[in-house]
């Protein structure tokens, strides 16, 4: 007899030897609890993974410079289409725009000043008996 099957063999033989002893007491049936069924509402619940895009992302590029007063939003909240996002100081911009309105008020007087200045040069031309600047175009 091959020798794997002698060790299967003794082992067995060993096994009903020493487990089946009539000195041992029998082992009854084991103690369970048992809670008995009741009726109830159980929430489904379900885990799902996934991954969040947002419909656009916006990059925010100043279109001027300027001092920054405020800033209108949150990191990572959601914001409307021409939503005022941040207020820059204003003063200098006033200021720009004071300085605009003199040079063209200058430019209008200066602008009146010659036609003022065509009016009298057409009236003296008109005396000395010249031909009118319109004929001459």
């Amino acid at each position: 007899m091959p020798k794997p099957a002698r060790t299967a063999l003794a082992l067995i033989a060993l096994t009903c030897i020493y487990g089946c002893d009539p000195t041992q007491p029998l082992l009854g049936p084991r103690e369970v609890d048992v809670t008995p069924a009741r009726r109830a509402t159980i929430a489904e619940v379900v885990d799902h993974q996934g991954l969040l895009v947002a419909p656009a992302r916006i990059e925010v590029v100043a279109r001027t410079d300027g001092y920054l007063l405020e800033r209108r939003f949150e990191d990572g909240s959601t914001i409307e289409q021409n939503q005022v996002l941040f207020v820059l100081e204003s003063e200098p911009y006033e200021l720009e725009v004071e300085e605009a309105q003199a040079r063209l008020e200058a430019a209008e007087a200066a602008h009146r000043l010659a036609k003022a200045e065509i009016v009298k040069t057409e009236q003296e031309a008109a005396i000395a008996g010249a031909a009118p600047v319109a004929l001459l175009d």
